[in-house]
């Protein structure tokens, strides 16, 4: 028969691709959310319009030159389904917390995000959004009737994967920066524009003229400015979505994290300098009338709440230089000198519109689930009930004064009084000193593990009150 064995390699690819995603809908996933299962269902729809091409191969009234193309395309939609299906490592239950997804996924669905979403666990050193956009198949001939059905749903699309570290790096408290994520689908559905005010852009501008010795702007050094300012505000709206989300344990999370990985007074086209991003969200912690968390930490813990407490090491060598001529000395390596200069002044065109920023977060938040909104009231209320109680090794499983009317304790809360614990009582968690040598990095892989067994009881304990 003609072209039998090519029909034939193209036919095992496309069974063991199906063997696959078998597979795949026998795991567990963190949860037992939809996200995976809908992933795995386009991937089906993928192969059954493969195997259509398949049957079309076969037809013996068909001509050679149309064989050759059902089979080429058999073959294309099948490595479009092994890339999608490769894109789900580390998304089983045994590379993420089991409990810690439903209620990350919870903010996503209680701020209005309808889009298919899952979760995954890498080792890699960064917290990622994804998106896998409909458009792509759009070029698929005679896509199967499911296929179709999928594509239709546009408001499922693009479908979203958010990434986070493994393995050593798997570290609770840092999982509020799954907040920013957010921020970040939250900016492309619903966030306005943030335009800088006429004199702030010409200061600006006057600036790097006189640094880089030029008379004026060219088109390539304006489409740079243009391109990074709409980043860096980017950057800056998921930050604030972040702190709206969860107050301090997110700006304790995001220093952390920069920090440990060592990215501090590093700039690029897509983030602004960590010391920056760090300034500014500080700053917003505290936002009048309704936020006061500064001085709740205080009031709860008896420690200052600053903007380095646990990220000083971000200060790095300051020298004698102003900031942008550190910067500039840092980037010039790196980038030409116009555009190093832009980025070195960029830091305080970017301060001018933080408060819009902000603003616009909060906006956002109060118009779809003000519920959602972290303020310093819930804040000390979750200090107060729970923060003592954690020192003594009992999770914060549920919350509530009085015994018949508690409930589970939100992941914020959750993460909110673990970061208090490990900013301001670790010494005092109680743990059994078995005589090692680090013997705080032996109470917070304790404080860990009770952040994560609050996680999980506090989401039992809600599945057992819906049913």
């Amino acid at each position: 028969m003609e072209l039998k064995a090519e029909r034939d390699a193209a036919e095992f690819f496309i069974s063991r691709l199906q063997s696959q995603i078998v597979k795949l809908e026998l795991r567990q996933y963190p949860g037992d959310l939809p996200g995976p299962k809908d992933w795995l269902r386009l991937c089906e729809a993928l192969v059954e319009t493969a195997l259509q091409y398949l049957r079309a191969a076969e037809d013996g009234k068909a001509s050679r030159s149309s064989k050759v193309k059902s089979l080429k395309e058999a073959n294309r939609v099948g490595n479009n389904v092994y890339r999608l299906l490769v894109e789900m490592e580390g998304a089983g239950a045994d590379a993420l917390p089991y409990a810690i997804v439903a209620p990350m996924q919870r903010w996503i669905d209680e701020l209005g995000i309808q889009n298919v979403t899952f979760f995954r666990s890498l080792s890699v050193a960064n917290y990622e959004l994804q998106r896998f956009n409909g458009d792509d198949y759009e070029g698929i001939r005679d896509p199967s009737p499911n296929l179709k059905t999928i594509l239709e749903q546009q408001h499922k699309w693009p479908y979203l994967r958010i990434t986070v570290p493994g393995k050593a790096l798997n570290i609770l408290p840092h999982f509020a920066i799954v907040a920013h994520e957010i921020g970040h689908i939250l900016h492309d559905q619903k966030a306005g524009k943030f335009p800088f005010s006429k004199s702030d852009e010409r200061n600006f501008e006057k600036r790097v003229l006189q640094q880089t010795s030029t008379n004026e702007f060219g088109e390539k050094e304006r489409i740079f400015l243009h391109d990074v300012t709409q980043r860096w505000a980017t950057e800056l709206f998921a930050d604030a979505i972040g702190i709206r989300l969860l107050g301090p344990a997110f700006f304790f999370a995001l220093c952390a994290f920069i920090e440990n990985i060592g990215q501090g007074q590093i700039a690029s086209r897509t983030h602004p300098p960590a010391r920056v991003r760090r300034k500014i969200a500080f700053k917003n912690l505290d936002h009048a009338p309704k936020y006061s968390f500064k001085k709740s930490f205080k009031k709860l813990t008896g420690v200052e709440l600053t903007e380095s407490i646990n990220s000083s090491l971000l200060e790095g060598d300051i020298g004698s230089l102003p900031s942008h001529e550190r910067l500039i000395r840092v980037l010039s390596g790196r980038f030409p000198a116009n555009e190093a200069a832009i980025l070195g002044f960029l830091p305080d065109l970017i301060e001018t519109i933080a408060d819009k920023v902000y603003k616009e977060a909060e906006r956002i938040v109060s118009e779809t689930r003000p519920s959602l909104l972290y303020t310093s009231a819930q804040f000390e209320s979750d200090l107060r009930e729970h923060l003592d109680n954690l020192i003594n090794a009992v999770p914060p499983i549920e919350s509530g004064m009085k015994i018949g009317a508690k409930v589970p304790t939100e992941l914020a809360s959750i993460l909110n009084v673990g970061w208090a614990a490990l900013l301001t009582k670790l010494d005092g968690l109680a743990v059994r000193e078995e005589g090692a040598e680090f013997l705080s990095a032996e109470k917070s892989e304790k404080l860990h593990s009770l952040l994560i067994k609050a996680v999980e009881l506090s989401e039992a304990r809600r599945k057992w009150m819906q049913n």
